[in-house]
C-alpha cells in the first residue's frame, strides 16, 4: 500500500472483496521475473510496480514492459520495502490462473508488490490507448482501473455494516455472534464469493465488454 500524502510504501493487511479471475484449470503463458529477493510469476498483461532507470520513482507496469536490470518493490524481513534488480526472464505455460481483488488494489505476489489490476492485450494495443501512453500500465492505468472497480468496494462495506452494527449491540469491540446470527453472518462474509463465477467475475466481465467495444 502507498499512502497518498507522504508517497511512502508501507505493509498492511487487506480485506480480499473478490476473485477478479479464478479458474484452476484455465493454462497460458506466465512470465517468471527472476530478481535479487527471489521470483515472481504472472501474467504478462499484470501490472507491477516498477522503478525504470530513467524515471523517479516506481509505477505500475505491464509485466511484459519489465526489464533485465530493472527493480521491482518487495517486502524485506525488517517490514521495510526493498528494490531488488530484475536478473533474468522467462516465459513458460502454467496451468492455473488467479486474481483477488483487494480493497486497496494493491497485492504482494510471490512476495513483489503487484496491482491488482490488468489491461487486457486487445485493449492494450488499443489506438486510444497508445495516444495516451498507457498502454503499457502506468499510474493512471492503475488508477482508473482501481476508479472503475469502486462499487464492488462499495458493495462488500454495505454488506459488512449490518455485522458491525450487531457488534456494537453486543457492547464490545469484538464480533460476537449468537448460534441464530451465524448463517446471516456467513452470508455477509462470503457475499463477494456467490457473485464470482468459474472463471471471470461478472463485473470484470462487464468492464472488459464495454472497455473493448469502445476502445477496441
Amino acid at each position: 500500500h502507498r499512502c497518498r500524502r507522504s508517497g511512502r510504501w508501507a505493509l498492511h493487511f487487506d480485506v480480499v472483496i473478490a476473485w477478479i479471475h479464478n479458474d484452476a484449470d484455465a493454462q497460458g503463458e506466465v512470465l517468471q521475473i527472476h530478481h535479487e529477493a527471489g521470483r515472481v510469476q504472472l501474467t504478462g498483461s499484470h501490472m507491477l510496480f516498477v522503478h525504470k532507470v530513467d524515471r523517479p520513482e516506481a509505477e505500475p507496469l505491464l509485466a511484459t514492459e519489465v526489464a533485465v536490470g530493472d527493480r521491482l518493490l518487495a517486502p524485506w524481513i525488517d517490514g521495510s520495502i526493498a528494490t531488488p534488480q530484475v536478473l533474468a526472464i522467462n516465459r513458460v505455460q502454467k496451468r492455473g490462473l488467479y486474481a483477488p481483488l483487494l480493497a486497496g488494489g494493491t497485492i504482494v505476489v510471490d512476495g513483489t508488490a503487484a496491482s491488482c489490476y490488468a489491461l487486457p492485450r486487445n485493449i492494450a494495443a488499443s489506438p486510444t490507448l497508445q495516444f495516451a501512453g498507457l498502454a503499457g500500465g502506468g499510474a493512471t492505468a492503475h488508477a482508473a482501473s482501481h476508479a472503475l472497480f469502486f462499487p464492488l468496494r462499495a458493495l462488500q462495506k454495505l454488506a459488512l455494516c449490518p455485522m458491525a452494527a450487531r457488534a456494537k449491540l453486543h457492547g464490545s469491540g469484538e464480533l460476537l455472534m449468537s448460534d441464530e446470527e451465524t448463517p446471516d453472518a456467513k452470508q455477509v462474509v462470503t457475499c463477494s464469493e456467490t457473485a464470482v463465477v468459474r472463471n471471470v467475475h461478472p463485473y470484470a466481465w462487464a468492464l472488459y465488454i464495454v472497455t473493448a467495444s469502445c476502445l477496441t
